[in-house]
């Protein structure tokens, strides 16, 4: 049976043929038996929302993916920071203002949760490998993984399936490492392997939310 310190030496492995400097001292990530992961249905339901969010701000009709949301019962998992964006395209504010603060959006910080969405979908094995953070996903594989708007979400939610959780945690034990490696790098330095960080992040914090490590902000 694998252990941490073998996912650690295989994480470490992987990370110098990706040419990643490797800190031999850091230490084992969480043992398969003191994880819990979250439900199935949880995390097809989370990745929902996170298309949905990009609706919101992309979409020529945010406030049909927001009535979208509503009727397939989602809303109350909707998280804090979150909330604002889907309560924008149905706020009583002048049309003016309201269209403005809906174009500023395509600049807001939370667009990058496209990227912590693809986490998600690969998790729910929708996508054969996570592969390596250093472009943004492709939004057009991602839109066939899930419901089309207006579709009943029910059947995806009900047909969802995890990953083993020794398979999600060798991607969290190897993305752990990638984001030390990155943030050891001096001002001015490439980051190392190339990987774009805000992509690795978003990844990062998908996994971590999964094995019910932190919740959703």
């Amino acid at each position: 049976m694998d252990t941490a310190m073998d996912r650690k030496i295989r994480s470490e492995e992987r990370l110098r043929q990706q040419g990643v400097p490797v800190d031999e001292t850091l230490p084992v990530i969480e043992r398969e038996g003191d994880v819990h992961l979250r439900n199935a249905e949880e995390t097809a339901a989370r990745s929902v929302i996170l298309y949905a969010l990009q609706g919101v701000i992309f979409h020529d009709d945010p406030a049909r993916v927001v009535r979208w949301v509503e009727k397939e019962g989602l809303w109350a998992q909707i998280s804090p920071e979150e909330k604002p964006i889907f309560q924008l395209p149905v706020s009583s504010l002048d049309p003016a203002e309201k269209e403005r603060q809906l174009n500023e959006l395509e600049s807001h910080p939370l667009t990058w949760r496209m990227e912590a969405l693809w986490a998600l979908l690969w998790a729910l094995g929708k996508a054969e490998k996570l592969g390596f953070p250093a472009e943004e996903c492709d939004a057009p594989l991602v839109k066939e993984c899930l419901p089309g708007l207006d579709e009943p979400v029910r059947p995806y939610l009900e047909e969802a399936r995890l990953r083993p959780v020794s398979e999600i945690l060798d991607e969290l034990d190897w993305l752990r490492r990638l984001l030390w490696a990155g943030e050891q790098r001096k001002e001015g330095e490439p980051v190392p392997g190339g990987y774009e960080p805000a992509v690795a992040w978003q990844w990062h914090e998908a996994l971590n939310w999964l094995i019910n490590d932190q919740d959703w902000r």
